[in-house]
């Protein structure tokens, strides 16, 4: 039994020492190398620096037809070396006035040491932060505390070349933004509106993510703006023009006004998105404002008018050929026989009735519309006094006011509509007397039509209220 032990690793020494590389070739072989098989894993916080950049937008219109651009730029470097230089092209105009500051952000803590309890000063000891991860500049929310450094830029044609006094290092993302003014995104159309198109700053890089916020100063009007924003954009002017004199400083200088002009950035009363765009490929917003709603839709009010000028001659047209139609007698007779004589009489009598019949439906028309006219007087008069009560009359008697108001106006519209028409209906007959009334609601309709579109142009019900409140002298009283 020894001997075939012994004869055994004989034989294992022998074939160690003809084939050396069978045992390393078996180590390798147990223990894969696994730095090999799997790539490392990539920094979470860092991810979005391989996926473009972020551009945000808030633009200013001005009543003269100027523009103010705030862009925000978040981007990261997926490259091998540092990133210095910025190239953004300028669409179609020529800035003004240019700003840039680049973003500073102190890394953040993700994970506090444990506190241990210091029996000598009998309390634990200051928390100390044990990894930190660096800053997010994706997040568009992310951008309070910062410190802010201004950038050199160079404008050459459209191009605007930013240097940032930050390089952005490998793997890293980093934020600046953008201020400048510029003529030539509006302009005046025969209205008297401005109607501007806007194209995105243009980067050699690709974008994922894009929006804009379009809105205007707060006496303009924007056409399918749900209404009007003021973030205050025009107050960092002064903070850019201090902070720009001493650059920031070696570690770039805080400013809270600038926090909360950088997170306002992507705001705006028209709020355009857009995503994926390839390198060197911009997006338009195109639109219209004025300080006047009459000069925004002018285009609709023509059209508006034309219609209502049209419906009023056809509607003329109409009653003209109506009451003529109704005037038209028989025709005359050449013989006049006793039977004849008598046809002639007759038509003679319908002629009259014919004439009689045009000259009331002449008349409906205008009672109906005199009729309109008082009960929309009266309405407005209502409106009038029901704001006057509200604000001059005790709290405590205000709902018997208001309530005896109400029924009083009632009772008034039914006799100003019925009244006109039972009166006719007396005299004239039934029919008459209803169509009067018919008359008066038609009437009624196109002075409601009226007035929306006066209130449309012109202000919300609330400012006409206020109007009204002025027209009498009214203030408000307190209790």
């Amino acid at each position: 039994m020894k001997r075939v032990l012994y004869s055994l690793l004989t034989l294992l020494f022998l074939l160690t020492l003809v084939c050396p590389g069978l045992a390393s070739a078996q180590i390798d072989i147990a223990k894969p190398s696994i730095g090999t098989a799997i790539a490392p894993a990539p920094d979470y916080y860092q991810t979005n620096t391989f996926l473009g950049q972020n551009h945000s937008y808030s633009v200013i219109f001005r009543g003269n037809g100027e523009g103010i651009v705030n862009l925000r730029v978040a981007l990261g470097n997926s490259g091998t070396e540092a990133i210095k230089e910025v190239n953004l092209r300028v669409p179609a105009v020529a800035p003004t006035d240019i700003y840039v500051f680049q973003i500073l952000k102190e890394k953040q803590c993700i994970r506090y040491a444990t506190p241990v309890y210091d029996p000598t000063i009998r309390s634990y000891p200051p928390t100390t932060c044990e990894e930190y991860q660096d800053p997010d500049y994706y997040n568009d929310y992310y951008y309070y505390n910062a410190k802010y450094k201004k950038a050199d830029y160079d404008l050459d044609n459209d191009t605007l070349t930013v240097t940032l006094p930050v390089s952005i290092s490998a793997g890293k993302s980093g934020a600046f933004f953008v201020y400048f003014r510029a003529m030539g995104y509006a302009k005046k159309d025969v209205y008297g509106a401005y109607d501007y198109t806007f194209e995105s700053l243009k980067t050699e890089d690709s974008v994922r993510s894009l929006n804009i916020g379009l809105s205007t100063d707060s006496d303009l009007y924007m056409k399918s703006a749900k209404g009007t924003v003021d973030y205050r954009f025009k107050d960092v002017a002064p903070s850019m023009m201090a902070l720009g004199k001493g650059g920031g400083g070696e570690m770039g200088a805080a400013s809270p006004a600038l926090d909360s002009y950088v997170t306002s950035i992507g705001q705006g009363s028209i709020y355009k998105s857009a995503s994926n765009l390839s390198p060197l490929e911009s997006y338009k917003v195109e639109g219209s404002y004025a300080d006047s709603r009459a000069k925004l839709y002018g285009k609709e009010i023509l059209i508006g008018v034309s219609v209502f000028v049209g419906i009023v001659i056809l509607f003329v047209v109409l009653l003209m050929v109506v009451v003529r139609l109704l005037r038209k007698g028989n025709p005359p007779v050449k013989k006049e026989t006793p039977d004849l004589l008598n046809e002639k009489a007759i038509g003679t009598s319908v002629e009259k009735t014919a004439k009689g019949n045009g000259q009331m439906f002449a008349v409906s028309v205008l009672l109906g519309f005199v009729d309109s006219l008082l009960i929309a007087s009266y309405t407005v008069l209502v409106v009038a006094l029901g704001s006057f009560m509200s604000n001059s009359v005790s709290y405590t008697y205000r709902s018997l006011v208001i309530m005896v108001l109400v029924v009083v106006s009632i009772l008034i519209y039914l006799l100003l509509i019925f009244a006109p028409g039972v009166l006719i209906g007396v005299k004239r007959g039934v029919g008459w007397g209803i169509g009067v009334i018919v008359s008066t609601v038609l009437w009624l309709i196109l002075w409601i039509a009226v007035i929306f579109f006066v209130i449309f142009l012109f202000g919300t019900s609330g400012g006409v209220l206020e109007m009204l409140r002025g027209s009498i002298g009214v203030t408000p009283v307190a209790y």
